[in-house]
């Protein structure tokens, strides 16, 4: 290397350090919060497996709930998503929901109480992680069918 290609060489990583190491600045909009979260534990996006805390935090945006947590609602706390409504029957084994309509997947397939099902089970069987919720209840992988 010659001495001309050195100097060139040294100016540009000069140059390079220099405009790299200058602080990035942007406007944030007054009404958005900017949420930083790491994203090296996230294993999985499947809800089923999924419960690490970046994980779920993706997932929570990705998959719909049959209800949601409200923290406007201090009374009830829950407010309807997929599920339209939900009945509790008076022994408090039985929860009914009733499906809103015209919810879609993104293929365009309807949404329905069976793949609400369908998901409540696999989860148990699966017995990863999130099953907990749902074996506290009594659920087992020999009893969810």
């Amino acid at each position: 290397m010659n001495a001309f290609t050195k100097l060139m060489s040294g100016a540009a990583l000069g140059l390079a350090l220099s405009v790299t190491g200058l602080p990035g600045f942007a406007a944030t909009p007054a009404n958005m919060l900017v949420i930083a979260n790491r994203i090296d534990d996230i294993t999985t996006l499947d809800p089923a497996e999924s419960f690490e805390f970046a994980g779920s935090d993706v997932s929570r945006n990705i998959y719909g709930k049959l209800i949601n947590f409200d923290p406007l609602n201090l009374d009830a706390g829950y407010q309807p998503d997929l599920a339209e409504s939900w009945e509790v029957s008076e022994d408090g084994r039985t929860i009914t929901f009733t499906m809103r309509e015209g919810v879609k997947f993104h293929s365009g397939n309807p949404v329905t109480a069976e793949d609400a099902e369908f998901s409540l089970r696999r989860a148990v069987i699966l017995n990863k992680t999130p099953a907990f919720i749902l074996t506290q209840f009594g659920f087992t992988p020999e009893n969810v069918e």
